[in-house]
């Protein structure tokens, strides 16, 4: 085990491991939409888990500035279809309140594998972060969101 793990045990340190863990999610998000995929296949459903959610602003920021420099590629906004299509588990230290900003509250899901470095040691602390939501949207993303994602669609 490397000790990338919440203790950080086994003499782990910051490395570029750690600090291009989302390049990679980011990356398959852009070609999936740039590639047309949810257009393709319209009941594709995507859930990005351990990647945490800090690259979404640039995201949705790259998304945005190529839409408008190639009016007409996309049918539908690329940016509304990220929204319909990904839901996103962020870490527990990422700002959950700009992560629904940027994708909605209805896209976002919790979860928690401890000892992992991104989950808590007691779960459910993570409502503290939910503060700023509503019932309506703190059940959304504690439960309900998995459950819409979980959902088959007719084909």
């Amino acid at each position: 085990m490397d000790g990338f793990a919440a203790t950080f045990s086994g003499g782990w340190k910051p490395s570029i491991k750690s600090f291009a863990i989302e390049q990679a999610i980011r990356d398959y998000l852009l070609t999936l939409i740039f590639e047309n995929h949810f257009e393709r296949f319209p009941n594709l459903r995507v859930a990005s888990v351990e990647n945490g959610a800090e690259y979404l602003p640039d995201l949705i920021k790259k998304l945005r500035s190529t839409s408008n420099k190639m009016p007409g590629y996309w049918k539908n906004d690329p940016v509304e279809t990220l929204r319909r299509h990904v839901w996103i588990n962020p870490f527990w230290e990422d700002d959950v309140d700009q992560v629904a900003e940027c994708i909605g509250a209805d896209r976002v899901i919790f979860g928690s594998d401890w000892p992992h470095i991104e989950a808590l040691p007691e779960p459910l602390d993570y409502v503290v972060e939910l503060k700023n939501f509503s019932d309506e949207d703190r059940r959304l993303i504690l439960n309900d969101n998995v459950r819409e994602l979980i959902t088959l669609r007719p084909t």
